[in-house]
């Protein structure tokens, strides 16, 4: 008969584990090790954290387009801040007057002009939903037998008539939806312009708390926001400057040649103007193209020229001026950050769609320099 002696004195009971074979097993309470006990208290801190994090996005979320570009607007008024506050040397005073400054050569000019523009959207689907303007428009069109021709394939392919009244009377209820939203875009922009005032008054407490939060060493994290910051001055200052740029130059010819809705129109060029690859031609070349064929030579060769020599070399001519090399992304993975970002954040993806791409790329760069050291590494390679 074999017996096996418990691991620790004072274990009670047995059990048989075969014939004449007696196993001797403890009856003592199971004792929790302080190992498990941390563990336990680990995952329900991350759990907390999770939940809580997930409510503060949630609490956040209908405010975040307004703080999204509230931090867009503090980089990129943070060189005129330090202006102010080192002639001042006082931070809320610098700030204030900052904001100031943004309001009365940003905000004020934007919200004159979105009204403008919700105006002449409304007259303009008003026009496009005459059946005397479409009626009239064709029958200019078809004076010339090929493009007759072109329109009679058009209509065949698709029901223009049908088509273009559905999409005026969508463009309709849009538009007196934007006016009757005012209110709540006047609260997002209350709401941006006192988070650019905390921002730029108190920049170093938020730079040392997302440094602390970030888990990088202090060279990587310098790198990630330095990248960040460089994203945001070219897609802010730079890009969107030079759109709204040329949307003017657009929407002023317009208004030379007497075109309708000029301030519309420009602000459509402008909008182009973000995308890469595309641009503010989009409108002006058809615009061209209809007073050709209108009969119009004499406007439609201004326009043409104007387009081709002023607004489409003023991206040449001033991107490199205002953004240098600061934006690092190559211009198709821009295309599609800015197009991807609108699409899944609204305006506000403007920004934020090159900033992701620009972390992404940042990241890239450290991984493959630490990859670097650790092949480098004597003896990294044995098995």
């Amino acid at each position: 008969m074999y017996h096996v002696q418990p691991p620790w004195p004072g274990a009670l009971g047995h059990c048989v584990a075969g014939p004449g074979i007696y196993l001797r097993m403890s009856h003592s309470p199971a004792v929790t090790s302080p190992n498990m006990k941390n563990q336990l208290k680990l995952a329900a801190l991350i759990a907390a954290t999770a939940i809580t994090m997930y409510l503060c996005y949630r609490v956040i979320q209908p405010f975040l387009p307004a703080v999204i570009w509230a931090i867009a607007l503090a980089i990129v008024a943070l060189p005129l801040h330090r202006w102010f506050d080192r002639r001042l040397q006082h931070r809320t005073l610098a700030a204030s007057l900052s904001v100031l400054v943004i309001t009365l050569t940003l905000v004020i000019p934007v919200v004159i002009i979105t009204q403008r523009v919700v105006t002449e959207a409304t007259s303009a689907v008003r026009a496009l939903n005459s059946p005397e303007y479409r009626g009239r428009l064709t029958r200019e069109l078809g004076k010339h037998p090929r493009v007759g021709r072109a329109i009679e394939w058009v209509q065949q392919q698709v029901n223009v008539g049908e088509q273009a009244q559905t999409v005026a009377g969508k463009a309709g209820s849009a538009v007196p939806a934007a006016v009757t939203g005012s209110l709540g875009g006047l609260t997002q922009l209350i709401i941006a312009l006192f988070t650019v005032f905390f921002l730029l008054r108190d920049m170093e407490f938020f730079s040392r708390a997302l440094r602390a939060f970030v888990p990088l060493s202090d060279r990587d994290t310098d790198e990630v926001l330095a990248r960040v910051k460089q994203t945001i001055d070219a897609s802010v200052r730079g890009r969107v400057l030079i759109a709204v740029i040329q949307g003017a130059l657009g929407g002023l010819m317009f208004w030379f040649l007497g075109l309708p809705a000029p301030l519309l129109w420009g602000s459509v060029m402008a909008v182009f103007a973000l995308v890469p690859m595309l641009g503010a031609f989009v409108v002006w070349v058809p615009a061209a193209l209809v007073l050709a064929i209108t009969g119009h030579l004499g406007k439609a060769a201004i326009l043409t020229g104007w387009g081709a020599l002023v607004i489409g070399t003023a991206d040449n001519v001033l991107y490199p001026m205002l953004v240098g090399k600061d934006l690092r992304l190559h211009t198709i993975v821009v295309f599609f950050s800015v197009l991807g970002g609108v699409a899944a954040f609204g305006a506000s993806g403007l920004v934020i769609g090159p900033v992701i791409f620009a972390i992404a790329d940042a990241l890239i760069d450290i991984w493959q320099r630490r990859s670097s050291r650790v092949e480098r590494t004597p003896g990294s390679m044995a098995a």
